[in-house]
């Protein structure tokens, strides 16, 4: 999955982490200060709401969901 995001090293790491996950329930949330959450789940949807949750912040949105960067 490529990927051109400025955001934290920390969030860096986090993606790099996410994309190597093996599962299609899982998500990637991110805000525009830098911030980001990851989370997985039983279902997607329950992955995307960890996702932001993990993210801390009300400005945050999915980016990516399983293996799909999703559109802006």
């Amino acid at each position: 999955m490529p990927y051109r995001l400025v955001f934290h090293r920390d969030c860096g790491r986090a993606f790099t982490g996410y994309v190597a996950q093996r599962s299609d329930a899982k998500a990637f949330a991110i805000n525009g200060k830098g911030g980001c959450g990851y989370g997985t789940g039983r279902t997607i949807a329950e992955a995307r709401e960890n996702a932001v949750t993990d993210c801390r912040d009300t400005a945050c949105r999915v980016y990516a969901v399983g293996q799909h960067m999703l559109e802006n």
